[in-house]
């Protein structure tokens, strides 16, 4: 039965948030750019490694720091609180990109683990003076990129940018200067990493 209140701007927001943070976005992008390069078989194998050593690694190490008290609350680390944490994964994300580079992975997947790797340093050594919302960010690197590999129909991906700002407002959870830190370094990081490595 349907139930208004099931589907009200407040859900709609919270899973579009849920979806577009940046390991949750980084998985079809790293596949789509894993197969381009690759092939199917190839392609997948990379885009796994890919998550498994950029989301799966720091999902893993903020879990047990969660479970074991060390982090407390996950939203502390969203108000800077715990300033290792972002480092840890910072570095994971910059090993990330140095492992897959040196094991000659596709130029599509090396391209965006540089630009994920670089938001998620320039998100850890900006705080806490200063927050980039690495949602905006993750939005505008797929839209960049889908332009990059399928022409003028990836811009339909660009649509997700204006949607993901109105999620965070909606949350009240970042200020439209946040969302404009992480749309301006998405896009620019991304295209200067597709230059310098996927030309």
């Amino acid at each position: 039965m349907y139930n208004p209140r099931a589907v009200s701007p407040g859900t709609i927001a919270a899973a579009l948030s849920l979806l577009t943070r940046l390991p949750v976005l980084s998985a079809p992008l790293l596949l789509l750019a894993g197969v381009a390069g690759s092939g199917p078989l190839w392609g997948s194998l990379w885009a796994v490694l890919s998550v498994a050593l950029t989301g799966g690694a720091s999902t893993f190490y903020l879990d047990r720091l969660e479970r074991s008290g060390v982090a407390g609350d996950p939203q502390r680390l969203a108000r800077g609180v715990e300033l290792r944490p972002l480092r840890v994964v910072a570095a994971f994300h910059v090993a990330a990109f140095g492992l897959v580079s040196v094991l000659g992975g596709p130029p599509g997947v090396r391209a965006l683990l540089l630009v994920f790797a670089l938001l998620v340093v320039l998100f850890a050594v900006l705080y806490p003076g200063m927050r980039l919302s690495l949602h905006a960010a993750g939005s505008s690197a797929a839209a960049v990129y889908l332009v990059h590999l399928s022409g003028w129909w990836g811009l339909a991906a660009a649509l997700l940018v204006p949607a993901v700002w109105w999620s965070r407002t909606h949350l009240s959870r970042q200020s439209p200067r946040e969302l404009l830190l992480g749309t301006l370094a998405g896009t620019a990081g991304t295209w200067a990493s597709l230059q310098l490595l996927a030309g």
